[in-house]
């Protein structure tokens, strides 16, 4: 009952912040979120778990680049604000802010920081996955099953310098 109160309080309060009750459409987003599912690839090296919606988009691909060494997330439903240069991308409880490239002539919101074992703790640890950019929100998304994670993080703890 106290999960469900809290819940509740939360739902409310978001709808405050935004200035509107819970619509249909608000609704429905959140059971798409539910269908969606992860696919976990490696691409010329680079490590990469993509969350792809009911719809079969994607909503957001989570990679550690094998060249940099950097984690970088990529939100393609997200438009790009030229004075917004920071996403966020939280896991769990934990969030880390993630540099944005503004000039990058791929649509959508691309985000890269250096990856750390620390970073990696967080993925390995996150019950939750979800992005901020500006007032631009998507999650909180499931995430990855444990064993897709521990693979996932264990490929990337190989690009880490």
């Amino acid at each position: 009952m106290r999960s469900l109160l809290s819940l509740l309080i939360a739902t409310m309060a978001l709808a405050a912040c935004q200035g509107h009750a819970p619509s249909e459409g608000d609704v429905r987003a959140a059971s798409r979120q539910a269908e969606s599912r992860w696919e976990m690839a490696v691409d010329g090296g680079d490590v990469v778990a993509r969350l792809i919606g009911a719809d079969g988009l994607p909503v957001m691909s989570i990679a550690c680049l094998a060249g940099t060494g950097e984690l970088s997330v990529h939100v393609p439903g997200f438009t790009r604000i030229p004075s917004e240069d920071r996403l966020s991308i939280g896991f769990g409880d934990d969030s880390i802010a993630l540099a944005v490239d503004l000039r990058s002539p791929v649509p959508g919101v691309t985000g890269s920081q250096t990856l750390s074992r620390d970073i990696l703790a967080q993925i390995r640890s996150a019950s939750m996955i979800g992005a901020l950019y500006g007032t631009q929100f998507t999650g909180l998304h499931p995430a990855p099953d444990a064993a897709d994670v521990e693979r996932w993080a264990g490929s990337c703890a190989g690009t880490i310098e």
